[in-house]
């Protein structure tokens, strides 16, 4: 991973908007993705915080960051075989008889795939952060989990 931090970044222009989503927006979305399920009760504001705080401002990084690095990101192996996967999980998918629409069928792999790359982006840009959503998080979940016992 370490080849990534020389010279991986947004386009000069938008630099200062991406900058601003790795530093705060993602990791902010990540905690509250980690946490929400204790605090946020309905489980459709879950996946609205989800969209607004993971999958958006991932999209928006991945559209201005330069080429070069953007295929320096989608090389990485474990991208590489989970979209391997995601493909043949979505070709497998148009061959059932579901109701539901292709289309919504293959959002479900993009997701994760976004949530991936959130995570990819976070440890490339700013390694220190992804121990520390984790740290918070997890001392959030026991809170939670003590709080829920004792009451």
């Amino acid at each position: 991973m370490s080849r990534f931090k020389k010279n991986f970044g947004p386009c000069r222009s938008s630099d200062h908007i991406a900058n601003h989503f790795i530093n705060y927006v993602i990791p902010f979305g990540l905690f509250v993705l980690m946490t929400g399920m204790f605090w946020l009760w309905d489980h459709s504001y879950y996946h609205r915080v989800y969209y607004i705080f993971v999958s958006a401002p991932v999209l928006i990084v991945l559209l201005t960051i330069r080429k070069d690095d953007l295929i320096r990101l989608f090389r990485h192996p474990l991208i590489l075989f989970y979209i391997l996967f995601a493909v043949y999980t979505i070709v497998t998918l148009g061959w059932t008889s579901s109701e539901t629409s292709l289309t919504s069928l293959a959002r479900r792999p993009l997701n994760i795939l976004f949530l991936f790359t959130s995570f990819g982006l976070l440890a490339i840009k700013t390694p220190g952060k992804v121990h520390r959503v984790f740290s918070v998080s997890t001392f959030i979940a026991v809170l939670s989990g003590c709080v829920s016992v004792v009451f």
